[in-house]
């Protein structure tokens, strides 16, 4: 196993990511598809074994992989909003008011655009990945911003921190690979006034969508009972949505 977990590791988005993730993934793969570990001798399995579990990997990491540098440039998402920052955040408070607390769920590089929020919030930072939550700890704690980072796999884990305002970008995408269950689990159970949450309007590729909308997503948010505005730029579009606290 630890000779598929390094190989599995050695593309440039999957090799910060801890080993135990990659072996949840393993075995999870080879409880779906027992008959390809006795075949794992064979170059042509092993090779199968790793393509599929690389994917599955980058549809919930890699494209929000921490790069080995700390900055805004150094993924697409992050960089897509550099020269949007500071307006979306002046837009988004203008509808949930001054935050004095915000939980970033699938954070990525998003917590480096704290200079632009315009307050000075507790941010509470949460990411999969413990080496990547390890670097965002210390990045937090020598900028004097008041912080807890929780890692965590949203696909599994739906019990976080009370926070005014919660975060999710481009990150309901990822975390349901048939229907949105857990999408709407993660939604249902957080404890927060508002969430934002956004969807790319552009593939991978830079090609714009057919349908960017996302009508499932609001036709859930419309059946919860939740209200919502909705802020479109070029290249994502962001829901602020109503959640009162019980």
């Amino acid at each position: 196993m630890g000779t598929l977990i390094k190989k599995i590791k050695e593309k440039k988005t999957l090799r910060n990511l801890d080993d135990n993730i990659v072996k949840e993934y393993l075995d999870d793969y080879f409880k779906r598809q027992p008959h390809m570990k006795d075949k794992l001798d064979k170059a042509r399995y092993f090779k199968q074994v790793v393509k599929e579990v690389r994917n599955e990997l980058n549809k919930v990491y890699g494209c929000f992989c921490l790069s080995d540098k700390l900055d805004l440039k150094a993924n697409l998402s992050t960089k897509e909003r550099i020269n949007i920052y500071t307006k979306l955040y002046k837009d988004i408070f203008e509808i949930t008011g001054e935050p004095k607390s915000i939980l970033d769920l699938g954070c990525g590089l998003n917590p480096l655009s704290y200079e632009y929020l315009g307050c000075n919030p507790k941010y509470i930072a949460s990411e999969m990945n413990k080496n990547d939550c390890e670097r965002l700890k210390i990045w937090m704690d020598e900028n004097n911003i008041k912080n807890e980072i929780i890692p965590a796999d949203l696909t599994k884990d739906n019990i976080f921190p009370k926070a005014d305002v919660c975060f999710m970008f481009k990150v309901l995408g990822t975390i349901d690979t048939k229907g949105h269950k857990n999408a709407e689990k993660l939604i249902k159970s957080l404890d927060c006034n508002y969430m934002v949450i956004s969807f790319s309007t552009k593939t991978l590729k830079g090609l714009r969508m057919r349908f960017p909308k996302r009508g499932w997503f609001e036709r859930m948010v419309v059946r919860l009972g939740y209200v919502y505005k909705k802020l479109s730029y070029d290249n994502e579009v962001f829901y602020v949505i109503r959640k009162e606290c019980s």
